[in-house]
């Protein structure tokens, strides 16, 4: 890592100890050190040293509403040294509005090829997340996962520029939508009447980054986030068995209301796979019987489905959560 990387990660780091009351930060013209106290594991510099480096956020699940990014990794210049790290982000919150934030990231552990760190607010050192990156295969490419404001999502990352600004603006990254594993069974689960009754679609009021779960109730996407993308504010969701044909058993489908700014739409799902917490339906428009006109593709975990409605380029982000049968 160039030395200006160096001394903008150690002053980083330093600002969030100083904010705390820790330790004074020690910095060396060639490294960074850092007033968090020495992990008790440590990551051999063997493996560390091909995750150190300043990485710029190229791609990223389109659902954690982040626009661009970087991640900042190196070793500190203390007399055992140990892998220390910042994350930056950019992107909305719940209401649509742009926002940024910079955090710590420690400590750090390495097990089955997969590097993690919890991410530390700056000044409390309290953890809002955590983050896992891949052993690189490529120089100049490295992926995992961010898990932040209540959901988990897949990243990838460009390894920037040693010589280049560390301050400078970041590229906008790649959004990208998450990818159900191919699934088999047909149906929404193992029992199909179990799933059936009314879900209310559930706008998040509370700060999805102090809640544990990992589906967290968020539906308000930015519009800013791609062309086409929808808001909806309210909505419902009915699952119920259909019998388009006397003679053969009801199969699930749903109608799926939800309201905008602007409009209220209506959609109905059918064909419904599943495998897990994955589910996957076809969009068809007028009634169940109508012409395919999308797709959705999402997870329902107990009493919640969250999932992504795409209709040729527009697409909206929906959680419902069951209300009754």
């Amino acid at each position: 890592m160039s030395t200006s990387r160096k001394r903008l990660l150690a002053g980083l780091l330093g600002a969030a100890t100083i904010a705390a009351g820790g330790a004074a930060i020690a910095t060396a013209t060639t490294g960074v050190g850092t007033g968090l106290p020495e992990p008790a594991i440590k990551v051999p510099p063997e493996i560390g040293n091909q995750f150190v480096g300043q990485f710029v956020l190229s791609q990223i699940d389109r659902r954690a509403r982040i626009t661009a990014g970087q991640v900042m990794i190196d070793y500190t210049e203390t007399v055992r040294p140990y892998i220390v790290g910042n994350l930056t982000l950019y992107g909305y919150d719940n209401a649509g509005r742009q926002s940024s934030s910079t955090s710590n990231l420690y400590p750090f552990r390495f097990h089955g090829r997969l590097l993690r760190a919890n991410i530390l607010t700056q000044g409390s050192n309290g953890r809002i997340g955590s983050v896992t990156f891949q052993l690189p295969t490529s120089p100049t490419e490295m992926s995992g996962t961010l898990t932040w404001r209540g959901g988990t999502y897949d990243v990838v990352y460009t390894r920037g520029d040693d010589d280049a600004d560390p301050t400078a603006p970041l590229p906008n990254a790649k959004q990208i939508d998450p990818v159900p594993p191919k699934l088999t069974k047909e149906g929404i689960g193992p029992r199909a009447d179990a799933y059936y009754g009314r879900y209310a679609l559930e706008p998040s009021e509370e700060d999805p980054g102090t809640s544990a779960g990992v589906y967290a109730p968020i539906v308000r996407v930015a519009e800013a986030l791609s062309t086409g993308q929808l808001v909806a504010d309210s909505g419902s969701l009915t699952l119920f068995g259909d019998q388009p044909i006397r003679s053969l058993p009801p199969t699930p489908a749903a109608i799926v209301t939800f309201h905008g700014p602007s409009a209220t739409r209506v959609a109905y799902l059918t064909d419904f796979r599943w495998g897990g917490d994955w589910r996957t339906a076809t969009v068809r428009g007028g009634s169940t019987e109508g012409p395919a006109v999308g797709r959705f593709a999402g997870r329902l975990r107990g009493n919640r489905l969250t999932g992504t409605l795409t209709t040729g380029r527009q697409r909206v982000e929906l959680t419902f959560v069951r209300k009754q049968r």
